[in-house]
């Protein structure tokens, strides 16, 4: 049933059999189909099932049902359609489900399937409530409880899992079924978060919300020895210390430092430092700073310290001591230098040593300083009693303080000694150039210092022996006379009543060279119909010449613009008209100023060529011709325009013209058949004076109709070229055939060899 059978009919008699009629189909009446197998489940979910069936040769659709027992509705329809599988969603997590398929097709309904039951995997539980304290907090150690999470995930809890977070992060500390543990060996007032997360078949639930909690504190640890900061002073020293690495869990809230003279006792105080015994114990600081600088000692004396911290619930123990000898003391103040001026510029001064103070003076320190409120800096230092201070400025107070070391430091500076230096010949000139010209150079200067003398004059010489000195009593003076384009080295001086004053530093300075005069303008190339390429100059310019390039108005002489400006030796006019005459003028540009105008210079264009034509048209393509059609040029002027046709076989790209004269359509004959041929067409342009040709167009590929097989039979051997482009006969190559050819050379081919084949067994069967 419901099968397709194919038919078809032929007639035979005494003279045989025909051919077959065409084919017909004919079906079999159908039935409903049998109850297909149960749906079988391919994977399943928490709040989903997949399931899938076969599908048999007469199923067309599927309809499948699911009961929900829970529900109480009965069975209902989850799917209807021609797949072969079916996804149950919005299900309950680890419930029973029981479904039932139906297969249908075009003949009706089958019964229902055998039911079939598959459940739901469980989800993960909840969250359980956030753990609680059992019991009393400890300094190191507490009981933590929590109850097992509201919603289970349809199945029982298996393990719970505690973490623990410290200084160290978040870290696992039980693992089991119990709904309590005990969190030992932790640090005295120290907090902590506790959190735990429940386990089913179902899965690993979120951890729950953490709880906070803190140990409780001890006493702090013993600190470490206070450490020496600096080098000891004669009646102090600073010392440095860290908080203990235990504070017990409370914040450290002071520490306490204690100091002990000099002694053969014990090192540990046998009394509290609150309450010290004797004089030789003394509290030296009390408070929450990590430093401390410790007064009233005795220089070169030996002492003790000891540390202890203190928290709420009390006082650690006492640190290991430290051993600390005060420093000698720096030299008294010295006494004011002796200073006396021995010649211009130099100073001689004296001193006498101060008492050292329990070490003796090493070392001296000389300071200077020039004018009321200038800082003062060191012109000598070292362990002689005198010196002699040089370069001392002219006409100025001075000042002068000494200052004595030993050992132990650096004393206090001495009573100032001042003195005032005589003036001296004014300082050296600074000379800039302001102004050049070819002929001259103006040169400017500040006025320098007068070192206590009113300055008289300026005087200015220049490297040329023929230029005279110059003396004038501004700051402000012009060279003239002076040559074109040369290099002068400049020198100058002030002059007061003591004398004149150090020359400046050569100042170069060259005055500026002649405009220019306009270069030889010349067509560099041969000119083109709407361009002119001009030239001026070869290699680089090194002198940086600006130069400008005008070009004359046709239609109005008087008028001219600029068309090219910059450093360059060759410019180039575009947008110009053919067959015409164009003047040019040049000017060159540098320093000294714009030089003059340039003859003119008159430069032709040449004759435009046509501009390119597009690719050419094939129509009525036969075996021997076709038709070549193209677009007429745009006319330039009153020159008639021709049109060039050249003709290529692809294999020879050899071409070859075949066509010239004023139509856009002509007719190419005697060409091969079967053939491949790129054709290309070119505008000329006919002139008295000669024609001017254009650009080819892109070329054209067209095939020509192949050879009939009783043709092709007779050029196998060679193939003659009769087209204008190939006038010659060559060899027939095998690689050149077309599979036209081919396909008959190899037919020619097999009947030769099938005649040869006949002729050799008539032979052997008649002998």
């Amino acid at each position: 049933p419901s099968t397709c059978f194919r038919f078809r009919l032929a007639a035979v008699n005494e003279h045989g059999k025909s051919l077959y009629s065409d084919v017909v189909l004919f079906s079999t009446a159908g039935s409903p189909p049998t109850p297909p197998p149960a749906p079988t489940l391919a994977e399943a979910g928490t709040t989903w099932l997949r399931l899938v069936w076969s599908r048999r040769a007469c199923d067309e659709e599927f309809k499948l049902e699911m009961d929900d027992r829970e529900s109480g509705h009965g069975y209902q329809a989850v799917y209807h359609g021609n797949e072969t599988g079916c996804l149950a969603q919005q299900l309950r997590h680890c419930t029973g489900y029981r479904f039932r398929l139906k297969a249908i097709n075009e003949e009706g309904e089958s019964h229902w399937s055998d039911e079939v039951n598959y459940k739901t995997l469980p989800s993960r539980p909840g969250a359980p409530a956030r753990p609680v304290v059992k019991g009393k907090i400890h300094a190191k150690m507490f009981k933590i409880k929590w109850e097992p999470p509201i919603d289970r995930g349809g199945t029982d809890i298996t393990n719970y899992t505690l973490e623990l977070h410290s200084e160290r992060g978040w870290n696992p500390v039980y693992s089991g079924s119990d709904t309590e543990f005990v969190c030992d060996r932790l640090n005295p007032g120290t907090t902590y978060q506790v959190r735990v997360r429940a386990e089913s078949p179902g899965g690993k639930s979120e951890f729950s919300d953490p709880a906070t909690i803190t140990t409780e504190p001890v006493c702090p640890g013993a600190c470490n020895a206070p450490r020496l900061h600096g080098k000891p002073r004669q009646t102090s020293l600073t010392l440095r210390w860290n908080y203990p690495e235990q504070d017990g869990g409370s914040p450290v809230t002071e520490l306490e430092l204690v100091v002990r003279g000099p002694t053969t006792a014990s090192a540990q105080p046998t009394v509290p430092s609150s309450t010290p015994a004797s004089p030789a114990d003394r509290v030296a600081y009390k408070g929450r700073d990590t430093e401390c600088t410790v007064g009233d000692l005795c220089p070169g004396t030996a002492y003790v310290f000891l540390l202890r911290a203190y928290n709420r619930i009390g006082h650690g123990p006492w640190s290991e001591p430290l051993d600390v000898k005060s420093g000698a003391a720096p030299p008294e103040t010295p006494s004011p230098p002796l200073v006396s001026c021995v010649s211009s510029g130099v100073a001689h001064v004296e001193w006498t040593a101060p008492p050292g103070n329990g070490a003796p003076v090493s070392n001296y320190r000389l300071d200077m300083g020039s004018g009321e409120g200038e800082p003062l800096n060191i012109v000598y230092e070292g362990s002689s009693n005198n010196c002699d201070v040089k370069s001392i400025p002219p006409a100025t107070v001075c000042h002068f303080r000494l200052q004595a070391s030993n050992t132990a430091g650096w004393s206090l500076f001495s009573e100032p000694t001042q003195i005032t230096t005589p003036p001296s010949v004014p300082g050296p000139l600074n000379l800039r150039k302001t102004s050049i010209t070819p002929n001259s150079l103006t040169i400017t200067w500040v006025e320098p210092a007068n070192h206590g003398s009113p300055i008289l004059h300026y005087v200015l010489e220049t490297s040329d022996p023929s230029q005279p000195s110059i003396t004038c009593d501004t700051t402000c003076t012009t060279l003239n006379g002076l040559s074109p384009h040369t290099t002068y080295r400049i020198k100058g001086r002030a002059v007061n009543e003591v004398g004149p004053g150090p020359w400046s530093t050569l100042l170069r300075a060259a005055t500026l060279q002649l405009p220019p005069c306009p270069p030889r303008l010349e067509c560099s190339n041969a000119p083109g119909h709407n361009h002119l390429k001009l030239k001026w100059g070869e290699g680089r310019n090194s002198q940086f010449t600006t130069f400008t390039v005008y070009m004359e108005n046709p239609r109005n002489p008087n008028e001219k613009h600029v068309v090219y400006q910059g450093t360059n030796y060759s410019c180039k006019i575009n947008k110009l008209q053919e067959l015409t005459t164009y003047n040019f003028y040049i000017t060159a540009t540098n320093d000294a100023g714009q030089g003059p105008y340039s003859e003119a210079y008159s430069f032709t264009t040449c004759t435009a060529p046509p501009p390119p034509l597009k690719a050419p048209k094939i129509s009525d393509i036969g075996i021997r011709s076709c038709v070549v059609e193209w677009s007429s040029a745009r006319v330039l002027g009153s020159d008639p325009v021709h049109y060039t046709i050249q003709l290529s076989r692809i294999r020879d790209q050899d071409y070859k013209t075949v066509y010239r004269g004023s139509d856009t359509r002509t007719t190419l004959s005697d060409l091969e058949g079967g053939a491949e041929y790129t054709v290309r067409i070119s505008p000329v342009r006919v002139r008295p004076d000669g024609d001017v040709c254009g650009s080819y167009s892109p070329p054209t590929v067209f095939s020509t109709l192949p050879l009939p097989v009783a043709e092709m039979s007779t050029s196998m051997i060679t193939v003659k070229q009769s087209s204008p482009v190939h006038s010659t006969t060559k060899p027939f190559f095998w690689k050149n055939l077309s599979d036209q050819q081919m396909a008959g050379f190899i037919v020619l081919g097999l009947t030769a060899l099938a005649v040869c084949a006949a002729a050799i067994m008539q032979y052997c069967f008649i002998h």
